[in-house]
């Protein structure tokens, strides 16, 4: 799946992320993790292939 995803922070803190990858529709597939800090006031795209 093509396209990028975006995670926008608005609030004053800072975000601490872990994406948890799974693979279909069963939740217990976890096939990895992305992790990834949002400072205050700022957005991230991730390409989808990493999600």
């Amino acid at each position: 799946m093509a396209g990028t995803k975006t995670f926008v922070n608005d609030s004053p803190a800072t975000l601490q992320i872990t994406l948890f990858i799974r693979e279909g529709d069963e939740p217990l597939n976890q096939v990895g993790t992305v992790s990834f800090i949002l400072i205050p006031v700022k957005q991230r795209s991730l390409p989808m292939e990493m999600i």
